[in-house]
């Protein structure tokens, strides 16, 4: 029981110091190209490009997100890394909707082909789930984990008359100053990536309202 306990609050708090995130995260591309290679070739021969898409949410972009929210990466190099991932199958999706895709140096931004064939980036699906992560802790839905709580602190404001509230101001604020394995951990980012968007987002709100909410915030 003490091993589970202890194993438990790492998994949440703490990243394991046994295991590499950037090694995790290249494990994850690899095998997520793979099996990406074979979703494209197999497609070939199905009419509806829906069901390339779907192949695609069910197969690649689950690998991609499956517990993200403790190995997602930080460095800009893996960011980029699991976005190009989904950048191919777009090309792919393209070029089988339209028929063509141009030819190099004629290539068509990933930022616009995410826009055309209506497709969110992985980072911004990473953090809706940390947030919603945060949401689910704070509100006690389906995480019944105590030992987190302590770890979440809300920031309290005592208004000073004379002086504008900042608009931008932090809701939450760490409750730790461990150094940067810390705050490179799953709890301190997601309160980071909530006090970005504090200004509108309420965490006392109904879950169906909270959900809408991020979604129409982070595009998605």
């Amino acid at each position: 029981m003490n091993h589970f306990t202890s194993t438990r609050k790492k998994f949440w708090v703490l990243p394991s110091r046994k295991s590499s995130c950037s090694t995790n995260i290249a494990k994850f591309a690899k095998k997520a190209c793979r099996i990406l290679g074979l979703v494209v070739r197999h497609s070939y021969f199905f009419s509806s490009i829906d069901t390339m898409r779907l192949l695609y949410t069910s197969l690649v972009r689950s690998r991609l997100e499956y517990a993200s929210v403790i190995w997602v990466p930080q460095a800009k190099s893996y960011v980029s890394m699991l976005e190009r991932i989904q950048a191919r199958f777009l090309r792919s999706l393209f070029r089988r909707e339209n028929g063509f895709y141009p030819a190099y140096p004629n290539t068509i931004s990933y930022a616009l082909l995410r826009e055309s064939l209506v497709m969110e980036t992985l980072e911004s699906r990473r953090e809706y789930n940390y947030i919603m992560l945060l949401y689910n802790i704070f509100n006690n839905y389906c995480i019944d984990i105590p030992s987190a709580l302590q770890h979440i602190h809300i920031l309290v404001r005592v208004p000073i008359i004379g002086l504008r509230a900042r608009e931008n101001a932090p809701f939450f604020t760490p409750g730790d100053t461990r150094g940067p394995a810390y705050a490179s951990s799953t709890l301190p980012i997601a309160m980071a990536i909530f006090n970005g968007h504090a200004s509108v987002l309420d965490i006392a709100d109904n879950q169906t309202n909270f959900r809408e909410t991020i979604k129409s915030l982070l595009y998605i």
